[in-house]
């Protein structure tokens, strides 16, 4: 199959970007090791581009198997960076 959507996440921080591969990793089994690059897993896989400075993070799946649309795998992807970005928001709120 070919490439998914390119999701773009703004305001992620150094230690949410951390909590993302994290999460990443125990989730979908795939390891980021670098703030860009590429990796695959079981047929899937997935090229990222995280920009500190900016708090900017570009996500993309390039490849995966046929039978499993992009609408399916842009939906994991989005709810499990968008969880970590919102736990972080409501623990700098509840400190605030």
């Amino acid at each position: 199959m070919g490439a998914c959507s390119r999701q773009t996440f703004n305001n992620v921080s150094e230690t949410s970007w951390d909590k993302i591969k994290n999460a990443v990793k125990s989730e979908l089994g795939i390891v980021i090791a670098s703030n860009k690059g590429q990796e695959s897993k079981d047929g899937f896989t997935i090229s990222w581009n995280y920009i500190p400075s900016n708090q900017e993070l570009d996500i993309q799946a390039v490849n995966s198997p046929w039978y499993v649309p992009c609408s399916l795998i842009n939906n994991k992807i989005h709810e499990l960076i968008e969880g970590v970005l919102h736990s972080e928001a409501a623990k700098i709120t509840q400190m605030v």
